[in-house]
């Protein structure tokens, strides 16, 4: 059931879904059309099939059946519900529905200024502005009882005064006041926590005076309170405070705060500071609490038992993220109040709905309206209810019409208003085409009721493409359409009983139009024969325009040799359903067929229908969705589907590089599919080779358009993400981008200094050295006398330029921006600067990490899962500190099917973010690849994941997290990490080993055993960072064999309660790499347990080595070891040696 989301804001509703405006007439509204386009193989086809089965047995009409119900209802198909508009939902002006159930009252008190100017606090009055803006709006105080003291106005007499006027103004039953203070605070010795005014001054004793003190609000409070109740009012006070809570002197040990009458949440704990925000924005807690409680008034229902508590643990984590754990809210808990204020406005609001004919604008006597599943009483033609704040759902019945249903969002801007909605008469449209076109008289005749006049229309003309439409009341038997023409009808044609499908308004829940899909009707045999003469054409190779060869048995399938008489009978109903045009059932039968008698003949057929059921859609992500749906059986078969997606993928590809549009990179860094990398056949190979040329013609294409622009950054792009890409590297493409990229990378040396010198502008020379320093210095080797002179001459001034322009950036709050700024200055800046920028590049990732986090808060707090879960990520990609958040999600579960190991890597493929991929126990003889963030869980025994060749696992993903696969490789490393974070347990990895090597790669074992042999059982290196807990490294003690553990090149592994044992040699570390190890065992090793070698570096503690057959612990020169409370014994050679 479609749904509309309304959310009232403000007066007016803001409709999600749809192109509603609130404050336009119903007849402004238009139609989106392309929510409304239906295509050919979603349903039965009543097209040119129908008109054809009116043609003689034999003819080519009758022949061409399938072809025909495909192309005119793909045809017919696009055009949307042009003669329905859509139905309209709008609020109406108040009727004095509404009466105020809570009394409540604010008051804001913003510290800014004082009398000493050098303790003014801007930032206040961005906080005072922000909590005005939340008072008014989702709190629901009125403009009357919201006071704000600021500067010379924050001092005792005024805020007591707005406290207890609100004491004095109270009538309601419960009433709430809201309290917020913020600006310097200061603890006295008891503890207790007071807000400085524009008059506080030193005492002379080490404190100060004229403060608002703690004791002073709840006295004032309580006076209020009672002055409420001479009213007959129960009032509530929330006191919310941000500022810090220190003070000169300490507070004594029992200077513990002691529940008042009031409610208080603290911007900070006892003895902390409050932190200061960055530019003019709200202080951390502050902008964490407008956060929350805007975001909760946009998910608002039925108030929660405790709405506090729930309110204080969402700001708490906000303003802990947001000031990286440094500053922690705190909330005491009234003691003389028996529910939780509710910082929210009202949570039930009256509302009336009027429901209005569409057709008439008219009340629909006799509606009934449903809310949330309870008939609402009706009252002089209105809907009355009182419902919660939030969501609700609607449904409206009415005799004759349509059912609707609506999810309408309420909040308290709707109290007292009308929610007028529309209901559409019954209707059946009937469309098609009449063949030849032309402009013709239809008309259906046998209907007893001919429906309301002015809506439903029995009889139409035709338009001049012979395209037309119908609105009949209802369907039946007996009903015909009528081409009239003299004494006998052109055309007489029996309507179905039955709608195809039925069509929703974008606009509207509920019962939806029923739609006839007639297609193409032919007046007589023989007509529209172009039409029939394409169709009837017999398919053949070169016919689709594609850009890769098929085999060609595609064209010719054999029939299968079938035993069973259920089987031949399954093949007999697929047949006829081809010959009908329904190529959907007609592939679903097959299918079914296909996975259960395994018959290769029958996967032919298969691909035959697929291939031209998909041919008309020129949609490539629905040929791959078909692939991925395909019995296994069909797999071997499936080359001509590959074709078709890759076709259209690369035809758009070389359409933008013709453009020399970079988007083409999107398509070109994709690997190519498994299918065919891994098909043997002749045809296989015939597929893969055509694939690889068009690849690299594209690229090629794409280079040659921008280097003709003399685009030379985006040259750079183009090899920077093709040259990370897997499937690029070989001779010719190499050739190319030595070529093309040694001119590019001149071309911005020289102009990049051209535009540094005379502008300012280092951007381009910056960007070509940074780009050499990444790659393989050997490829540019003829560039080092430029670049030498570049940075002799010009990267001084070139760093301090972009320096200074990523400080701009940061001032406009352009975090991104300055980032990339701050990294072109880094490239080239020497000790002195790289210190200063790496510092500043540190400070916006954290402020970028603080935004993308709040992104995600919000989105979680919203209840949208997807939002958060790409927040979190977002936020992963500056901070590992979002990892744990991300742990917390777990998205779509997916059952894989045992032992299919296509399947696992279909499923790999194509999961949402953290989706959960159960494995059930069996061999799975594939190589696996994640890039998305999933979970991967093994289920149920052994899962053993052993490809032919090649790793049998590489991990790209932001977030991996596996569980109990066992991995085997015959070549290479078993498990091979790429930038991304990935954390296993409980896994174990044989015959190759674990490779983490290069910066951005994160990676976490728990519990896990990895075994070494020809290769380490862990190599780490490239910058990789690891962490081990508990497990297991161990091999085979056999000469030559390589090291449990290696670390080089700049890798870092922190382990824990490690063991390292019956290998060669224990660990071996250099070449700048570093392990800490803690509480670890190191045994039975044929040579030394440990060995640091040139530029290696060891911090170990609490570790046990023993029994090694060559020294315990061997510290080459160049190498570096802290090493405490460790245990050395019973090693061959000895224990320790440092050489000099």
């Amino acid at each position: 059931m479609r749904q509309l989301l309304l959310v009232v804001a403000l007066g007016w509703p803001l409709v999600t879904g749809c192109s509603l405006d609130p404050h336009a007439s119903s007849d402004a509204l238009a139609t989106d059309a392309s929510r409304e386009r239906v295509s050919a193989q979603d349903g039965p086809a009543h097209g040119a099939a129908r008109g054809a089965a009116q043609a003689p047995e034999g003819t080519a009409a009758a022949a061409a059946r399938g072809h025909a119900a495909e192309t005119a209802g793909a045809a017919s198909s696009t055009r949307a519900l042009t003669s329905l508009r859509p139905l309209g939902l709008r609020w109406t002006g108040g009727d004095g529905l509404g009466v105020a159930d809570e009394d409540r009252f604010a008051v804001v008190v913003g510290a800014d200024r004082y009398r000493r100017a050098d303790w003014d606090l801007p930032f206040v009055s961005a906080n005072v502005d922000a909590m005005t803006a939340l008072f008014a709006g989702p709190a629901s105080v009125p403009p009357d009882r919201l006071s704000v003291l600021r500067g010379e106005r924050v001092h005792a007499t005024a805020v007591q005064e707005a406290i207890l006027r609100a004491g004095e103004q109270a009538s309601t039953p419960d009433a709430l006041l809201l309290l917020y203070l913020t600006g310097h605070g200061w603890v006295d010795r008891r503890g207790s926590p007071g807000l400085f005014t524009y008059y506080t001054r030193e005492d002379g004793a080490g404190g100060y005076e004229q403060l608002i003190t703690r004791d002073d609000l709840d006295g004032w409070a309580a006076r209020a309170s009672l002055r409420a109740a001479e009213r007959g009012s129960a009032l509530s006070v929330l006191v919310l405070f941000d500022a810090c809570r220190v003070g000169a002197l300490a507070p004594s040990r029992d200077a513990e705060l002691q529940p008042l009458r009031t409610w208080e949440l603290y911007g900070t704990r006892d003895g902390r500071f409050a932190a200061a925000p960055v530019g003019d924005q709200p202080s951390p807690f502050t902008a964490a609490l407008v956060e929350v409680v805007a975001a909760l008034s946009r998910t608002a229902g039925a108030a929660p038992e405790r709405p506090l508590d729930r309110l204080f643990e969402e700001v708490r984590r906000r303003t802990q993220v947001a000031t990286g754990g440094a500053q922690e809210p705190q909330l005491i808990v009234g003691g003389a109040l028996d529910r939780q204020p509710d910082l929210l406005g009202p949570r039930r609001v009256p509302i009336a709905v009027r429901v209005v004919d569409v057709a008439e604008q008219l009340a629909v006597p006799g509606a009934r309206v449903e809310i949330d599943g309870q008939l609402a009483p009706v009252e002089a033609g209105l809907a009355r209810s009182t419902v919660a704040t939030g969501d609700h759902l609607l449904r409206v019945t009415a005799d004759g019409f349509l059912v609707r249903s609506e999810a309408v969002r309420v909040d308290a801007s709707a109290r007292g208003r009308v929610l007028e909605l529309e209901l559409r008469p019954r209707v059946t449209l009937v469309r098609g085409f009449l063949s030849p076109p032309g402009v013709r008289e239809l008309k259906v005749v046998g209907l007893t009721d001919p429906g309301r006049r002015g809506f439903h229309r029995t009889s139409t003309t035709s338009a001049a493409d012979g395209s037309f439409e119908l609105r009949l009341p209802y369907l039946a038997e007996g009903l015909e359409l009528l081409v009239p023409d003299g004494p006998e009808p052109a055309l007489r044609y029996p309507l179905p009983l039955r709608p195809d499908r039925v069509l929703r308004d974008s606009s509207a829940g509920g019962d939806g139009v029923g739609l006839v899909e007639l297609g193409t009707l032919l007046l007589q045999e023989g007509a529209g024969s172009a039409v029939w003469a394409l169709a009837s054409r017999p398919l053949e190779p070169g016919d689709q325009g594609l850009l890769l060869p098929l085999p060609e048995d595609l064209f010719d399938p054999r029939a299968p040799q079938l035993d069973g008489r259920l089987d031949r009978n399954d093949f007999g109903q697929a047949l006829e359903l081809l010959d009908a045009g329904l190529l959907e059932r007609a592939a679903e039968r097959l299918a079914l067929l296909a996975a259960r008698t395994g018959d290769a003949d029958v996967a032919r057929w298969l691909m035959r229908v697929e291939f031209e059921r998909l041919l008309s859609l020129h949609d490539a992500q629905a040929v791959e969705r078909s692939i991925a749906h395909l019995p296994r059986v069909a797999e071997p078969a499936s080359g001509p589907l590959h074709a078709l997606a890759l076709s259209w993928r690369l035809a758009d590809a070389r359409g933008l590089a013709g453009q020399a549009d970079l988007a083409a990179l999107d398509v070109l860094v994709v690997p190519m599919p498994a299918g065919v990398l891994a098909g043997r056949t002749q045809d296989d190979r015939r597929l893969r080779n055509a694939a690889r040329d068009l690849r690299l013609s594209t690229a090629a294409t794409l280079v040659s358009r921008v280097r003709e622009q003399r685009r030379w950054a985006d040259l750079l792009t183009i090899f920077e993400r093709l040259g990370a890409a897997p499937g690029w590297g070989g001779r010719d493409w190499n050739a190319i981008r030595r070529e093309v990229g040694t001119e590019a990378l001149s071309a911005l040396l020289d102009r990049g200094t051209d535009r540094g010198v005379a502008r300012g502008d280092w951007a381009d020379a910056l960007l070509a050295a940074a780009f050499v320093e990444r790659h393989s210095r050997e490829d540019w080797s003829h560039l080092d006398e430029a670049l030498a002179a570049f940075r002799r001459e010009h990267v001084s001034l070139a760093v301090r330029e972009a320096f200074a322009a990523a400080g701009r950036a940061l001032e406009r709050g352009e975090f991104e921006q300055a980032l990339a700024l701050d990294g072109q200055a880094l490239a080239g800046s020497n000790a002195h600067y790289r210190e200063l920028i790496s510092a500043r590049m540190s400070g916006t990732r954290e402020q970028l990490y603080v935004r993308r986090s709040r992104e995600a808060l919000d989105a979680e707090l919203a209840g949208d899962s997807e939002g958060a879960i790409a927040g979190w990520l977002a936020a992963l990609a500056l901070d590992d500190r979002a990892a744990r958040e991300l742990r917390r999600f777990r998205g779509e579960l997916i059952n894989v099917p045992a032992g299919d190991g296509v399947a696992l890597q279909r499923a790999l493929a194509d999961a949402a973010p953290m989706s959960v991929l159960r494995v059930p126990a069996g061999t799975y003889e594939v190589a696996l690849r994640v890039e998305r963030p999933l979970v991967i869980e093994a289920q149920g025994g052994e899962v053993v994941v052993s490809p032919p060749s090649g790793p049998a696992l590489t991990l790209a993903s932001p977030l991996a997290l596996v569980q109990g696969l066992l991995l085997r490789s015959t070549s290479g490393p078993a498990l091979v990490l790429e930038p991304g974070r990935a954390e296993l347990s409980d896994c174990t990895v044989l015959d190759g080993g674990v490779q983490a090597d290069g910066a951005g790669v994160r990676l976490e074992l728990s519990a896990c055993v990895l075994w070494s042999g020809p290769r380490p059982a862990l190599t780490v290196g490239g910058g990789a960072e690891v962490r081990l807990a508990g497990g297991i490294l161990r091999g085979v003690g056999i000469s030559g064999a390589a090291p449990t553990l290696h670390v080089r090149d700049g890798g870092h592994v922190v382990a824990q309660e490690l063991s390292l044992m019956n290998a060669h040699a224990g660990v071996r570390i250099d070449g700048g790499g570093q392990l800490e190890l803690r509480k670890g065992v190191l045994s039975d090793h044929s040579t030394h347990g440990l060995e640091v070698r040139s530029g290696g570096r060891l911090a170990m503690h609490g570790t046990l080595v023993h029994d090694n057959g060559g020294m315990g612990l061997m510290v080459r020169a160049g190498g570096s070891a802290d090493v405490t409370e460790c245990n050395f014994r019973a090693n061959l050679v000895g224990s320790l040696d440092w050489e000099a």
